[in-house]
């Protein structure tokens, strides 16, 4: 869900006195009330890990790869068709986050260890893609373990 221009927004007070329940009117069409998904706190565990508490009190935990795996920049997502040019399990279990921070009041701005901060990762989209068992009753399947540098080799 888009936060929308105020014009096209009515609040509707009978609806509810919380400031984060609206009554939509779309040129004359109303649809039910919605909530507008925000995260109360974002914990950044560990540079593999960031936790979020949501304001209807879900909790959601992203692995940093998961994060960077999917990825909406334009630079992982074909503007046009939306296919994902990052392919899964691609992305290596020891990706550090760097840094994460609000952009506006809508998405979060993560930057990688691997050198990536186009992202914007909007509220909407983070819960869509929860990793809880709740959200994705199949679970995540595990990253590659680490990465390895090109140009490199193990013995």
């Amino acid at each position: 869900m888009h936060r929308l221009p105020a014009f096209l927004i009515q609040r509707d007070p009978k609806v509810s006195r919380h400031p984060l329940w609206y009554k939509y009117q779309f040129v004359g069409k109303e649809t039910d009330a919605l909530p507008y998904l925000m995260p109360v706190r974002v914990k950044r565990v560990s540079p593999r890990q960031t936790d979020i508490v949501w304001n209807d009190g879900h909790f959601s935990s992203y692995p940093s790869w998961y994060l960077r795996e999917n990825c909406p920049c334009a630079s992982c997502v074909e503007e046009f068709t939306g296919r994902r040019l990052i392919l899964q399990g691609s992305i290596p279990g020891d990706l550090d986050r760097i840094d994460v921070g609000p952009v506006g009041n809508y998405a979060l701005r993560f930057s990688w260890s691997d050198a990536h901060s186009t992202g914007i990762y909007t509220f909407d989209f983070l819960r869509r893609v929860c990793p809880c068992a709740e959200c994705q009753p199949e679970g995540l399947k595990d990253p590659p373990p680490k990465s390895v540098p090109s140009g490199s080799f193990e013995a």
